[in-house]
C-alpha cells in the first residue's frame, strides 16, 4: 500500500515538472527570458566558488597553521606560577616549624613561671649541625677497593660483613670521623628522609622512613591552619609497600583529619625546629577501637637523592673558644 502511494506521488511530481517544461517551451522567448536569467543567476555563486577552489587547490594544500604564540606565553606563565607556589609552600613549612618551636618555648615559660632573677644568657655547649653527605650507588660497593672504603671502627661493634645494604637501605659517604652516629636524622631539603642505622669509619647506612622497621615519635598539627599547637602524637612506622607510612598509637579521643601535617617530636632539644614529614591521607577507626588507623604520605619527593643532610650535634665553637671569666 505504501509503495503505491510513493509511486503515485513521484508520478505527480514528474507530471508537474514536465508540464512546466512544456509551458516554458511553448511561451514566447521574450516572456521566458526573465525566468531563465533568474535560474541562471541563482547558480552563479556556487559555480564561482567551485571554479576558485579548483584553480587554487595547490595553494590551499600548502597553507600551514602556525602555532599560537599566546599558548607558548601561557605555558611559560603557568610554569612560573607553579615554581612560585612551590617556593611559597617551602616558606610556609619553614614558618610553621618556627612557630611550633616558639610555642614550645612559650609553653615552657608559662609552666615554669618567670624567674625571680634575670639570668645571663649563655651559649649552649652543643649545637645542631647539618652535614652534607652523598649517596653511594651499589656499583661502588661492589668494586675491588670496597673493603678498604667500608672499613669499620671496632667502637661500633660492626664488621664489614654486617654492613650489607637491605633492599631499601642506602649508603652515605660519611661516618664516625665526621661525627656520624646511629639514630641521627637524615634530611632532604626541609623534610625527613630517614635515619642512620649503622655508622662506620668512612660510611654509614641510611634507613628510609618508609622502611617497615623505621620508628619515630611524631606530632600531629591541624591541616593548613597555621596552628603551632599539636593536636595529637603517635609513633610513625614504615609500611610493607615501602611507599607510605603508618601512624600508630593515636587515641581515638584525639582529633585527626585527612590533610593534617606530621612533624618530628622534639625530645632532646637538639633540633632548631621540628622537621616536616608529610600529610595524613587516610584516617579511620571502628566504634569500639582504641586507636586510629592512619596512613601518611611522606613529603620527600625523591626517595633516592644524590645528596642528603645528616643532622648531627657538635660542640659549640663559641663555647670552646670562649675565655674563662673571672669570678
Amino acid at each position: 500500500m505504501s509503495k503505491g502511494i510513493l509511486i503515485l506521488k513521484s508520478f505527480k511530481t514528474a507530471s508537474v515538472l514536465g508540464f512546466l517544461a512544456l509551458v516554458l517551451i511553448c511561451l514566447p522567448e521574450d516572456q521566458t527570458d526573465s525566468i531563465r536569467n533568474l535560474v541562471r543567476e541563482s547558480f552563479v555563486p556556487g559555480s564561482e566558488i567551485i571554479s576558485w577552489v579548483k584553480n587554487n587547490s595547490a595553494q590551499i594544500k600548502e597553507i600551514k597553521v602556525e602555532p599560537s604564540k599566546s599558548n607558548e606565553e601561557t605555558d611559560k606563565k603557568t610554569i612560573a606560577l607553579e615554581t612560585e607556589i612551590e617556593l611559597l609552600k617551602s616558606r610556609f613549612l619553614k614558618l610553621k616549624s618556627q612557630n611550633i618551636k616558639l610555642n614550645h618555648q612559650i609553653s615552657s615559660f608559662q609552666n615554669n613561671g618567670k624567674p625571680e632573677f634575670k639570668g645571663k644568657k649563655t651559649e649552649p655547649l652543643f649545637i645542631p649541625n647539618l652535614l652534607e653527605a652523598r649517596i653511594l650507588g651499589k656499583e661502588i660497593t661492589n668494586k675491588p677497593y670496597a673493603k678498604q672504603i667500608l672499613k669499620i671502627g671496632s667502637r661500633e661493634g660492626v664488621s664489614k660483613e654486617n654492613l650489607v645494604l637491605q633492599a631499601e637501605d642506602l649508603l652515605v659517604d660519611q661516618g664516625n670521623q665526621q661525627g656520624i652516629s646511629v639514630d641521627q636524622m637524615v634530611l632532604t631539603g626541609r623534610t625527613l628522609l630517614g635515619r642512620i642505622t649503622q655508622a662506620g669509619l668512612h660510611t654509614s647506612t641510611l634507613q628510609l622512613i618508609t622502611d617497615p622497621d623505621f620508628r619515630s615519635r611524631v606530632h600531629i598539627y591541624p591541616a593548613d591552619s597555621g596552628e603551632s599547637i599539636a593536636s595529637g602524637e603517635g609513633v610513625l612506622t614504615g609500611s610493607k609497600n615501602n611507599i607510605n607510612c603508618i601512624l600508630k598509637f593515636v587515641p581515638t579521643t584525639q582529633p585527626v583529619s585527612v590533610g593534617d601535617d606530621i612533624y618530628t617530636k622534639e625530645t632532646t632539644g637538639s633540633l632548631p625546629s621540628p622537621v616536616y614529614i608529610g600529610k595524613i591521607i587516610e584516617a579511620s577507626h571502628q566504634q569500639d577501637e582504641q586507636f586510629w588507623s592512619i596512613k601518611v604520605q611522606p613529603a620527600m619527593k625523591n626517595r633516592h637523592p644524590d645528596r642528603v643532610q645528616v643532622l648531627r650535634t657538635i660542640p659549640n665553637p663559641k663555647r670552646l673558644s670562649a675565655k674563662l671569666e673571672p669570678e
